[in-house]
């Protein structure tokens, strides 16, 4: 008899436990308070004596998380490749407890970086990003430019082909999505005029914004550019309802580029997907306006961050000589509010997400210790800032040491609900241990803990007393916060006389104290037996054949940290027919 490994998560909304002696199903909702916070599980560095910096991190498949920017190092986590005089694009696969699992490193003598992944059907990648070497096995471009890169990985990292892409000036790739057709989005810019590139309005080494679409080989289906007689550059993608919307800066004033554009302007280009203009529109002051990240909203609205150094035209209430500043319009490009965050000092937004509740989460750095900020640590700090739908700011916090650290990207992973944070730290005082080098990869995973209100076993008539137990996750970090109540003598089982008929605990205590020390299920059948359980991360801790033998929380000869589980029961009835049974029970330790 197979049963199948079942694939889960322990969802807050998918919690459902059944009493063993009263046979009562509770549903066990979680609690909060928009006022409250993620916890911090882990944060960890990575590199080696020189200097590492991210840009891009990404959710994986497998629940892990990939990291990708450039480094300079051949020792500690970087394994030697090449000639690394300069920089190598870098990549770093973590598992879900933060775990180097594996890290590769390409590039030739001069200069090569990742800015950005995305995950392949086949469990591969594809990392975008930039080189102007033709040795080392870097496929060569034109004149020895710097040129968009494209690397198509499997999945632990080897390269299985690669592309570059541009002309004879400078081309880069900041952003690549994958498209419901199947194919591939690049945005970047470009100063090109020829090789990929056609049409491009500027000239002198100025640059375009540029949208280059590729198929799943990397062969380019069209490529467009954007923007006006000097510098225009686009930094993220998103495709609603299909109109691609693209976001960066322009300082044009002609082009593509309306005439009210006044220095530096947030751009927000939308095309069909075919690259043709919907609208081009610019948001901002008399001074600097970028912006470098852009969401969905909930409310099928875009919300773009950045950075201002103005205080007039679309900016209002400057904080300092340098703000984060996040804007949000409708799908035509209509402003529908903006607002500047930070201190007296520089502070920017590299990243910004939706969150859970509809509000958004924006992160960066703040030079600032004043206004906003609240607990500067050091130089530079990694900034968090939590924002409603409205924009109205909720809560901010700092992340790093005494010197400088920049965050630079972001994802939150709705299922888990944990967020990842990618920067770079030159800090040596930080939690997350020794500095390796000048500067390092810092990845930071926050959580939010669920709060669950739940007997134990219930038996009529017997007491109980309160107790709160803090559970911890696979990788030994707190998960959720279980308030019960638990009871304090022993709960014999009844077995009832019906054929047939099992009952299935909620929880479990293996403490040794005779009490409720084993799992399993409880009752009479007449035919075959199959108990299965399996951890978060969908391994078999134990199988029995008999509804006697129970497990007592060992696996692999270790007493498992406390938290959830999944059971698979199938039994043959007295019909001689099978039936299954399938839920999930805490394991909670005492």
């Amino acid at each position: 008899m197979t049963v199948p490994n079942p694939l889960f998560d322990l969802v807050k909304n998918q919690r459902r436990f059944t009493t063993l002696c009263g046979a009562l199903a509770l549903l066990l909702t979680p609690l909060f308070s928009a006022a409250q916070q993620p916890i911090l599980h882990w944060t960890r560095t990575y590199g080696g004596s020189s200097t590492e910096i991210p840009y891009r991190i990404i959710p994986t498949a497998d629940g892990g998380s990939l990291a990708g920017g450039f480094t300079q190092s051949d020792d500690g986590d970087v394994r030697k490749h090449g000639n690394s005089d300069y920089w190598d694009l870098w990549l770093v696969k973590l598992d879900p407890c933060g775990n180097l699992q594996w890290e590769r490193s390409y590039g030739g003598s001069e200069y090569e970086t990742a800015r950005d992944m995305v995950q392949t059907p086949d469990g591969g990648y594809l990392a975008l990003g930039e080189t102007n070497s033709s040795d080392n096995g870097v496929i060569s471009g034109y004149a020895n430019t710097r040129d968009i890169w494209l690397l198509k990985l499997d999945a632990q990292g080897a390269l299985v082909w690669q592309k570059r892409y541009g002309g004879t000036g400078l081309d880069i790739g900041n952003r690549i999505i994958a498209l419901d057709d199947g194919n591939y989005l690049i945005a970047g810019s470009t100063s090109s005029q020829d090789g990929d590139i056609q049409n491009n309005h500027g000239g002198g080494g100025y640059t375009d914004g540029l949208l280059l679409k590729i198929d799943p080989q990397g062969n380019v289906i069209w490529s467009r550019c954007y923007g006006g007689s000097k510098n225009e550059e686009l930094f993220d993608l998103q495709v609603i309802n299909n109109r691609i919307y693209a976001v960066g800066f322009a300082n044009s004033t002609d082009g593509d580029i309306p005439p009210n554009q006044r220095n530096y302007d947030v751009w927000l280009l939308s095309t069909n997907l075919n690259g043709t203009i919907a609208f081009s529109k610019v948001y901002g002051g008399s001074q600097n306006d970028v912006a470098y990240s852009m969401s969905r909203g909930a409310d099928n609205t875009l919300t773009l961050a950045g950075y201002t150094t103005s205080g007039d035209g679309d900016v209002s209430n400057p904080k300092g000589s340098q703000d984060f500043w996040i804007l949000n319009t409708d799908l035509n490009g209509t402003l529908r509010w903006q607002r500047t965050a930070g201190g007296s000092d520089a502070d920017y937004a590299n990243t910004i997400i939706t969150d859970r509740d509809g509000g958004y989460l924006v992160g960066g750095v703040t030079y600032s210790a004043d206004g906003e900020v609240s607990g500067a640590v050091g130089e530079g700090d990694f900034w968090l800032l939590k924002l409603d739908a409205s924009g109205q700011p909720l809560w901010n916090r700092i992340f790093g040491g005494a010197e400088n650290d920049q965050l630079r990207s972001m994802f939150y992973h709705s299922q888990r609900e944990e967020y990842y944070l990618a920067g770079e730290t030159n800090s040596w005082d930080l939690e997350a241990g020794e500095l390796k080098g000048e500067a390092d990869f810092n990845i930071i995973k926050l959580k939010w803990l669920d709060t669950l209100f739940t007997d134990t076993i219930v038996c009529p008539g017997l007491p109980f007393e309160p107790r709160t137990d803090t559970l911890r996750d696979a990788c030994g970090y707190d998960s959720l916060i279980l308030s019960l109540r638990r009871l304090t003598t022993h709960c014999e089982f009844n077995y009832l006389k019906q054929t047939d008929t099992i009952y299935i605990p909620n929880a479990f205590t293996p403490n040794g104290d005779g009490k409720n020390d084993v799992f399993g299920a409880a009752g009479k059948i007449q035919g075959e037996f199959l108990m299965q359980i399996f951890n978060r991360n969908g391994e078999l801790v134990f199988q029995s054949n008999s509804i006697h033998n129970r497990w007592n929380g060992m696996y692999k000869g270790k007493m498992q940290p406390g938290g959830g589980f999944v059971y698979i029961i199938r039994y043959r009835d007295s019909s001689n027919q099978w039936r299954q049974r399938k839920g999930s029970f805490l394991l909670i330790r005492s």
